[in-house]
This record gives C-alpha cells, sequence and structure tokens, in this order.
C-alpha cells in the first residue's frame, strides 16, 4: 500500500517546502510512515538505512555519514532501525 502524502494546506508539488513535521519515534521505525516526507531534518548526525519506493519496486539505501543540523530532500517509505546511528530526525512532510 503506497504511503499517503498530506499536503491539504499547501500545493502537493513535493518541492514546495514543508508546512508540517513531526519527531521520528521508535514506533515508525521498520514500518510505513504515517505521510510521505519532503525531507529529514537530522538533528544529531551519523547513519542511517531507509526504504525508497521506486518505479521498479522498494530499495534500501543506505545513507552513511549524514551531517549534523541538515535537511536532506529524501522521501522514504520507511525509515529501517539497523545501522541507524543518526538522531533527533524531524520528519517534514
Amino acid at each position: 500500500m503506497a504511503t499517503p502524502q498530506r499536503h491539504e494546506h499547501t500545493s502537493p508539488d513535493m518541492s514546495d517546502p514543508a508546512p508540517s513535521g513531526y519527531p521520528l519515534q521508535p514506533a515508525h521505525l521498520d514500518t510505513d510512515l504515517p505521510f510521505r516526507p519532503r525531507g529529514l531534518y537530522i538533528g544529531t548526525g551519523g547513519d542511517l538505512d531507509v526504504v525508497l519506493d521506486g518505479p521498479g519496486g522498494d530499495t534500501t539505501c543506505p545513507f552513511r555519514n549524514l551531517r549534523t543540523g541538515q535537511v536532506y530532500d529524501i522521501a522514504p517509505k520507511q525509515i529501517l532501525s539497523a545501522n541507524k546511528t543518526a538522531d533527533n530526525i524531524i520528519v517534514l512532510y
């Protein structure tokens, strides 16, 4: 099942700035995120494995050495607990 995109109050264009967000919680790991993010804010740098769902199906992508205080414009379907060392993540949608 596709992860819903929630943008009722803004343009649905995923390149627009994110009007909302939520802190990533342990319950969000290893399962489909409640909403498809426009990006991830990394509060504490480290590593993160995510699942992206492209036209060819789901692909696990390892992101290494993410920097503290950066916003990354990735829209993962899932964020995995394996190899996760990045922390204080805000999911922007």
